[in-house]
């Protein structure tokens, strides 16, 4: 039984609610698939908290379960999930390489790991990851949509924008998806597609500050400073603590000050965006 996976990380709902009791006697016909039940209580555990967004709970109900050895490959992912959630992508790219061993044609697996590469600072071997996913599986909209993402970093920004088509147009539809096309379509000098694409993505998650910075910085481009220094007001606002977000904000509302020729209130935004 495959379990399927959301662009912010989290299990996704698809499943249908017997899930568990489906889950139970296939344990119980099929001996030795997962080797103890309990494994099998714990990882339903730990996907109910996980489907919570309650990484931290999720990985305390994997906890006493010492011997890597004993986890079975859907165990290993949920963990894995779990950490590279809590940000512990080391441990989850571990967790990911064991899971594998045991069982390497899981795609959910594989675009765990993929998603942890990426955010290790690793893009080609998370395309790599991808490009096998889809091997496995040519119709997973998510392994496209994280290719695309790995694609950006890598500047490959033709097929970045490529790959998001190919996603939203099979159902992967999600504000992060929109970001990563509209990033490549910025650079690629496609000011007018990339605001589009901000513009979708904001009605998909309203409060993305992402797509915020993404117009903005789109919009100062086009020589609207006004308009720009609106959107970027705003991410910041909404990004609260220091992030990268935060910080790209605020070295594009500089710009946009200079631009206005607010130069005091550029210096300050240079300033904090530099601390951070």
């Amino acid at each position: 039984l495959e379990v399927d996976f959301t662009e912010g990380g989290a299990l996704s709902s698809w499943l249908p609610e017997d899930a568990e009791e489906q889950l139970r006697d296939f344990i119980t016909q099929i001996p030795g698939v997962v080797r103890r039940q309990q494994h099998l209580m714990k990882s339903l555990q730990a996907w109910e908290f996980l489907s919570q967004d309650l990484a931290q709970e999720a990985l305390a109900a994997l906890s006493d379960v010492k011997d890597r050895q004993q986890l079975d490959a859907l165990m290993l992912t949920l963990r894995a999930e779990a950490l590279l959630r809590s940000g512990r992508c080391d441990e989850a790219a571990e967790d990911c390489i064991q899971a594998l061993k045991i069982f390497p044609e899981s795609s959910t697996t594989r675009l765990v790991q993929a998603e942890v590469n990426l955010r290790l600072g690793y893009p080609a071997d998370s395309v790599e990851d991808c490009n096998q996913l889809l091997d496995l599986d040519p119709r997973c909209a998510q392994a496209s949509a994280l290719r695309g993402e790995a694609r950006l970093e890598l500047g490959q920004l033709d097929e970045a924008v490529l790959d998001c088509d190919w996603a939203l147009a099979h159902g992967h539809r999600s504000a992060a998806v929109f970001v990563v096309r509209g990033k490549a379509h910025r650079k690629l000098g496609n000011l007018r597609e990339a605001i589009a694409d901000a513009d979708e993505a904001l009605r998909e998650c309203p409060s993305s500050c992402e797509a915020l910075v993404l117009r903005g910085q789109a919009q100062l481009e086009m020589r609207e400073a006004s308009a720009a220094l609106t959107d970027l007001n705003k991410a910041i606002e909404m990004a609260g603590a220091p992030s990268a977000v935060r910080a790209s904000a605020l070295a594009s509302r500089a710009d946009a000050f200079v631009a206005l020729q607010q130069y005091q209130k550029a210096v300050a935004d240079c300033d904090e965006a530099h601390e951070w």
